[in-house]
This record gives structure tokens, C-alpha cells and sequence, in this order.
């Protein structure tokens, strides 16, 4: 009966002690003003502001960018120091901030001046039948999206983007000239990057940018080109 009685006693003690850490229940947390920093090519310093139940204390290290404190209240502000980049790419990197046992992540983006320049001709010449144009360019432009001028989307077709030592090769399908007219036409290059699109004043490509003066001759003798030209 004694040893009975010892076992409920024990398994009391167990149930008792369960009960005791669930009643323990960690309330810690934080939350930022923004979870994801968008830091321009020259650099800066950026604020996020950090909410939570307790002191918070944040960790993480980059050499291009650093939390300027690293701990505070809630209410206050996180300020993080951007270098100005001098890369061709966008460079991430994260620190965490935590408050008792949560823990939150903040991203920083480190945009670089985007580029956007020709390295083949800028004007070119076919014949009346159909051919292949290439367009060589030296840009970080994640997205380009080529347009055209008046009527050149009509005869002048884009067909993909290939990277090449080092080296954007835009490739397009100049179709046959079946008029007696000449055809010219600019294609430019529009860019088109999400969420942010930082370009420098110098080659900017916030607006079209000329890339090639496209010219296709006529189908018939050029010795008939005033015949041409009065159409």
C-alpha cells in the first residue's frame, strides 16, 4: 500500500512539473519599421525602427555596411551606414536584431549605378533580304526591354538576350524589305528593374537610349532610288 501510495506521489510531482513549464510562456517580441534596407550606389545611412518588449541588441557583420548601434529601447532607431558601391551587381547582406527570444532579420541592398553602353556600330546596313542583327552592350541592366521607332516593331523583331564573355548580346530579325522604299528605324534600349532602378546623370537610362540605326535597302536596283524615294 506504502509503495502505491509513493507512485501516485511521484507521478503527482511529474504532472505537477509539466503543468509548471507550461505555464511559462516566453512573450517575447520584435518587429522593424522595414525589413529590407534599398541603399542607392552612393551610399548613405538608414533608419529602422525597432519595436519590442524588451531591450533589443542586434549582431551581423559586412564590410560594406554596419548597424551604428547595436543595442537599444523600443521606440528607438536601428541606423545602418551604406558604403557607396564600386560594384556592377547589387550586394546583399543581414543583420538580426533580437529581443529576449525573438529574433528579426533586416536586409540591406546595396544598389549599383547602372550602365548601359554600345560597343558595336551605331548604324547598320542590309540588304532586302531577311537577316540577323546583333546588338553588343556593356551594361549590368538586369531587364532590358528593347523598343523601336514608327514602324520598325513592323519589320524589325527582338529574339533573345544572351550574356557573353563578359558582354550583352541583344539579337534581332531584320525581315525582308518587299517595297521600293528604304526602311530606317532606331532601336532602343528601355530598362525596366523592380523594386528600385538607381542610374547615374552621365548615360542615363531613365529615358529611351539610342542603340543602332537600322537601314534596309530596297528589293529593287539602286540605280532606280529616285523612283524610290518619290514613293
Amino acid at each position: 500500500m506504502k509503495k502505491l501510495l509513493y507512485v501516485f506521489a511521484a507521478a503527482a510531482l511529474v504532472f505537477s512539473a509539466c503543468n509548471d513549464e507550461e505555464i511559462q510562456v516566453d512573450n517575447s517580441s520584435v518587429s522593424l519599421s522595414v525589413e529590407t534596407v534599398e541603399a542607392a550606389p552612393e551610399g548613405g545611412i538608414y533608419d529602422v525602427v525597432v519595436t519590442s518588449d524588451s531591450d533589443w541588441r542586434v549582431s551581423g557583420f559586412c564590410e560594406w555596411a554596419r548597424p551604428l548601434s547595436e543595442s537599444g529601447k523600443s521606440g528607438e532607431t536601428l541606423r545602418i551606414e551604406v558604403d557607396p558601391s564600386n560594384s556592377r551587381e547589387i550586394l546583399t547582406t543581414e543583420f538580426k536584431v533580437f529581443s529576449g527570444s525573438a529574433v528579426k532579420t533586416v536586409e540591406v541592398r546595396s544598389n549599383p549605378s547602372f550602365i548601359l553602353d554600345l560597343l558595336t556600330e551605331n548604324e547598320v546596313e542590309f540588304s532586302s533580304a531577311e537577316a540577323s542583327l546583333s546588338i553588343k552592350l556593356d551594361t549590368n541592366v538586369p531587364e532590358i526591354e528593347p523598343a523601336f521607332s514608327g514602324t520598325g516593331s513592323g519589320w524589325v523583331e527582338f529574339v533573345d538576350r544572351q550574356e557573353v564573355f563578359g558582354s550583352t548580346v541583344l539579337s534581332f530579325t531584320v525581315k525582308a524589305n518587299e517595297t521600293y522604299k528604304i526602311y530606317a528605324n532606331y532601336v532602343y534600349g528601355m530598362a525596366c528593374v523592380v523594386p528600385s532602378c538607381y542610374v547615374p546623370e552621365a548615360g542615363s537610362i531613365d529615358k529611351p537610349y539610342d542603340l543602332a540605326d537600322v537601314n534596309t535597302v530596297p528589293a529593287a536596283a539602286a540605280s532606280h532610288q529616285d523612283h524610290y524615294n518619290s514613293k
